[in-house]
């Protein structure tokens, strides 16, 4: 309910559902990490997880290898690529670089 309050701007929502209001939880998303140590305090992520070491948390990081494709369109999502190579054509790319133009 209280969710439901917060969601038309009457009060504050508690994401979490432990009865702390989420402007004085410690920890919003309760993974058990206090949001100040948490490097994604709203979206529970227990292990931490950083693949390209952003400080951003792949839970909450749209583009969790920093290459110039977000995850939604990258072939291969947790590895950085300097293009969406395919060689073998099955949808899921390889980690490679271009050869340099001559």
């Amino acid at each position: 309910m209280r969710n439901a309050y917060a969601a038309v701007q009457l009060g504050n929502g508690d994401r979490d559902c432990d009865g702390v209001e989420d402007n004085v939880d410690p920890d919003q998303d309760g993974d058990g990490l206090p949001n100040n140590n948490d490097n994604c305090p709203t979206i529970s992520n227990a292990g931490q997880a950083d693949t390209d070491h952003d400080g951003q948390g792949d839970a909450c990081d749209d583009n969790d290898d920093n290459d110039p494709w977000l995850d939604a369109e990258d072939n291969c999502p947790r590895v950085f690529q300097a293009h969406q190579g395919d060689r073998d054509g099955d949808g899921r790319g390889e980690s490679w670089t271009a050869p340099a133009e001559p």
